[in-house]
């Protein structure tokens, strides 16, 4: 009996293979296999469809933002994390404008910890204009690192809906897939995206690609403002 299971999930891996073929595939063992052999199996492969999700903003206070997976990867223990909300909540009263906080140092509970993030106007993220909160001596406030860049004016009509650069995107990133995946890799592509706005007002869609890539897709003309592609290797 045992034997007949091995046959027909073995089968089944192979049919799998003769299926989905052209997906990339991992290593698993193969049952009937006594020498530790394997079969390669597809893995769960993405489309222009089902890759990207937006980020999802959570709020703290009544002018602090940051994305839903903030604390993810930090390796924080109960303690830490309470004393980073905590600064969060007490920065947030230094506001009159909303933040996007995008990380802090490690300086957890004393005088030395920070945040840093960017300004949000009408819900859009403005990158250039950085932000950092700190101890001045009177508690944890927020300022921003250059003060003198300008704010810019935009106009949200016309913005397209964020899916109709999904199968765009998702074909620049499979041409870069050598560019964005480690040799080798079996990860998927996938991403997440936001709406931003540059210096001079152009409203755009930044598609996080992976791990460390990403493409500025204009939210109105669909034209690419920026592309960047790496794989996360340093070349010496």
């Amino acid at each position: 009996m045992k034997k007949t299971k091995n046959l027909l999930l073995s089968a089944f891996l192979l049919l799998s293979v003769l299926v989905l073929s052209g997906c990339r595939t991992v290593l698993v063992k193969n049952p009937l296999s006594k020498n530790g052999g394997g079969i390669k199996v597809p893995t769960v492969n993405t489309t222009a469809n089902t890759a990207f999700k937006p980020i999802v903003l959570e709020s703290a206070g009544s002018h602090s933002y940051y994305s839903n997976d903030f604390y993810k990867d930090k390796n924080l223990d109960a303690k830490s994390k309470k004393a980073v909300e905590r600064d969060i909540l007490k920065a947030d009263k230094s506001l009159n404008d909303d933040v996007y906080i995008t990380g802090f140092n490690s300086l957890y509970s004393t005088k030395d910890f920070r945040l840093f993030g960017c300004l949000i106007l009408d819900g859009v993220v403005y990158e250039d204009y950085r932000m950092c909160a700190e101890d001045n001596g009177n508690g944890i406030c927020w300022r921003a690192v250059d003060p003198t860049k300008t704010v810019p004016t935009f106009d949200l009509s016309g913005v397209a809906v964020p899916s109709e650069f999904y199968s765009f995107v998702y074909e620049k990133a499979e041409a870069h897939v050598n560019e964005i995946m480690m040799a080798g890799s079996n990860t998927p592509i996938t991403g997440t995206y936001i709406l931003m706005v540059d210096p001079s007002g152009e409203l755009y869609y930044r598609f996080n690609i992976c791990e460390y890539s990403h493409i500025n897709i204009n939210a109105k003309t669909g034209h690419i403002m920026e592309e960047y592609y790496w794989n996360g290797v340093y070349i010496d």
